[in-house]
């Protein structure tokens, strides 16, 4: 039978893989979690990332302030031609 485990045991699985670094093999030695939870962990993590309202909006603001910021070069360019 499967073992079962929570969301904050997932998300801190995920946590020290993507931030930290861990490698699955550390992980799978230290909490006794098989690799395929893992990688599913981590794809699930991944798919809810790209679909948060907030993240969404972050994106946005990114897109924005780079326009902006190449807006900025090209206009200094023209100063200077």
């Amino acid at each position: 039978m499967p073992q079962i485990y929570n969301e904050e045991f997932r998300k801190n699985i995920v946590r020290l893989h993507l931030q930290e670094g861990r490698t699955y093999k550390s992980l799978i030695d230290e909490f006794g979690v098989s690799k395929a939870s893992i990688s599913k962990w981590c794809r699930d993590f991944s798919k809810e990332c790209q679909t948060s309202p907030l993240l969404k909006m972050i994106q946005k603001l990114c897109r924005k302030f780079v326009a902006c910021v190449n807006s900025c070069k090209n206009s200094k360019r023209k100063m200077h031609s």
